[in-house]
């Protein structure tokens, strides 16, 4: 049986890019259900002014205004990309909501 959790809120987080107000998260949208084993493909995309160059993709949970990371997916990843695909681990805990 496959595992389920929900991403919730903007779980998945571009934090540099995030915190600076200068990137629209495109997918996955909140409270989307995504499987582990998947592989899902992360999208953003970048304000005009954005003068950020690499970016943080982690889980994170709680309150837009607080947000607390729970888990780093991948570091360095360059901003201008706009997109990250990620293999959902097998082992992922769900999220309890």
């Amino acid at each position: 049986m496959l595992k389920l959790f929900i991403v919730t809120f903007l779980s998945f987080v571009l934090f540099q890019l995030a915190q600076a107000a200068s990137v629209n998260i495109i997918s996955p949208q909140p409270n989307d259900v995504l499987k582990a084993g998947e592989t899902v493909e992360i999208k953003w995309k970048l304000a005009k002014d954005a003068t950020v160059d690499k970016v943080m993709i982690a889980l994170a949970s709680g309150p837009a205004q607080a947000l607390l990371i729970d888990e780093v997916i991948e570091q360095g990843v360059e901003a201008k990309n706009g997109t990250y695909k990620w293999k959902i681990p097998e082992n992922i805990k769900p999220n309890p909501k």
